[in-house]
């Protein structure tokens, strides 16, 4: 791919590969009306388009949006992640004003006692 394409030539290129306007719209949920408006005026990209276009295109982030993207951005990878059991996942935060078994005298101290259920999931090292 040609690195020395400006954002507008890089979208064009982009509509290209999709095989149409209507095509990268498609990609983008928009309607084909909108990716004219962005070729016709010379616009970018909208940012939130961005990373589906290039999945679909091929056509690097950094040429379509090089001020959200610069070439030499570096992501580090990272160090630690969340793992979590699926099986034991529940509504962590499931609260009712009126529990089942709760009488009416006792209510009011269920707004005291909301306190979040543990979430089972636990941070590894990687």
């Amino acid at each position: 791919m040609d690195l020395s394409l400006t954002p507008s030539q890089s979208l064009e290129r982009a509509v290209a590969i999709a095989g149409s306007q209507s095509a990268l719209a498609r990609v983008c949920g928009i309607s084909q009306a909108a990716v004219w408006k962005w070729l016709a005026n010379g616009k970018h990209l909208p940012a939130e388009h961005v990373l589906r276009v290039e999945k679909a295109t091929g056509v690097p982030r950094s040429l379509l949006r090089p001020d959200i993207y610069p070439e030499d951005l570096h992501v580090r990878p990272a160090l630690s992640s969340v793992v979590c059991d699926p099986g034991s996942l529940s509504n962590a935060y499931h609260f009712s004003d009126t529990p089942a078994g709760r009488t009416a005298a006792e209510a009011p101290a269920a707004a005291a006692d909301r306190s979040p259920i543990p979430f089972p999931c636990k941070e590894v090292q990687g």
